[in-house]
This record gives structure tokens, C-alpha cells and sequence, in this order.
């Protein structure tokens, strides 16, 4: 008997020792959270869990800033690009001598206005010599008679 009762009592011993050792692992599972002034009891997976969800929503909530802010990035890309010549070669070309047709435009008028002053100008020289002219040929006549 004495075996017998000795294998009773190791197993005995070994039921208490996985019934504690399970209420042990059972006792760290249970995190103690103190919400507004009481205390929730909460196993780690379900905290974990919350965790989770609320980290789900933070990524999706950051995920759709994302998008919007890449949405916002391409749309001020695209605007860039509408303001940016290309240069290709050909449209830098193009455009330089557009620039180039309008500075000689503006050029050309620029002398346009002067030439037109100047021939008022020597039209009245002109006038102002035909006049000193005739006042000296009646000078003339005059001293001849």
C-alpha cells in the first residue's frame, strides 16, 4: 500500500500543482484597469484585442490622411506642370522665339514712335528754316530796294 499511496499522493500533489499553476497563468492574464474611478478586470487578450482595434482605427484614420494627402500632392503636381513649359526642344524653341518676336515687336514700335517724332521734328526744323528763308530773302529784298 505504501506504493500505492504514494503514487496517490504524487498524483495528488501534481493535480494541485497544474490547478495552481493554472490559476496562476489565469491570475497574470487579468490586468486590473482603473477607468473614471473604477476598476475593470480585463484578461490580456481582450486588452490586446482593444489594442488592436483602436491601433486599426488610428491605421485606417492615418491610411485615409494618406490617400488625401497624396491626392492633394498630385493634384498640385499636375497644377505645377500646367505652369512648367516642357522643354522638349522644340517648345523651348517655340517659346524662345516667341519671346524673342515679342521683344523685337515691342522694339520696333518703341522706334516707330521715335522715328515718327523725329520727322515732326525735322519737319518743324524744316518749317523753321523755310521761315528764317523767307525772312531773309525779304531781308534781302528789302535792303535791295
Amino acid at each position: 500500500m505504501d506504493a500505492a499511496q504514494e503514487t496517490a499522493d504524487k498524483m495528488l500533489s501534481q493535480a494541485r500543482t497544474t490547478d495552481l499553476a493554472s490559476h496562476i497563468k489565469d491570475a497574470e492574464r487579468i490586468v486590473e484597469i482603473t477607468k473614471g474611478g473604477s476598476v475593470t478586470k480585463i484578461t490580456v487578450e481582450q486588452l490586446v484585442a482593444e489594442g488592436a482595434i483602436d491601433l486599426r482605427i488610428k491605421i485606417k484614420t492615418l491610411e485615409n490622411d494618406l490617400d488625401l494627402a497624396h491626392a492633394d500632392n498630385k493634384r498640385l503636381h499636375e497644377e505645377i506642370e500646367e505652369l512648367t513649359p516642357v522643354d522638349d526642344g522644340k517648345e523651348a524653341t517655340y517659346a524662345e522665339a516667341v519671346t524673342a518676336v515679342d521683344v523685337a515687336e515691342t522694339a520696333r514700335k518703341e522706334l516707330e514712335c521715335e522715328n515718327k517724332r523725329l520727322r515732326h521734328e525735322i519737319a518743324d526744323l524744316k518749317a523753321q528754316v523755310v521761315e528764317i528763308q523767307d525772312t531773309t530773302d525779304s531781308v534781302a529784298v528789302s535792303g535791295k530796294q
